[in-house]
């Protein structure tokens, strides 16, 4: 049964993510899809052999990180305009 999901699992779900992403790759940069196709599964089949899960973790942890430290300096940047602005300027539109 193991083996039945296993082949369930390559030929419904990694086929659709590979031929997904060709369709955006297409829209956007305008590649062939069987190109695209071609080129996501090479990347992912030499990604998985040199990289294995310690590359998927390290660039996990590094975008998610990147991304949380982005986050957070916006909201001090926008709390701190809102904080030391005037509040009439930026909310009163009575004067016009």
């Amino acid at each position: 049964m193991a083996i039945f999901w296993l082949f369930v699992y390559i030929f419904v779900n990694l086929t659709s993510v590979i031929y997904l992403g060709a369709l955006a790759m297409k829209s956007i940069m305008g590649i062939d899809r069987t190109t695209g196709i071609i080129g996501l599964a090479l990347f992912a089949g030499i990604y998985s052999i040199y990289g294995g899960l310690k590359a998927v973790a390290w660039i996990g942890d590094n975008i998610h990180g990147f991304n949380g430290t982005w986050c957070r300096w916006n909201y001090f940047r926008i709390s701190a305009i809102a904080r030391y602005s005037s509040r009439k300027i930026l909310y009163d539109h009575s004067k016009r």
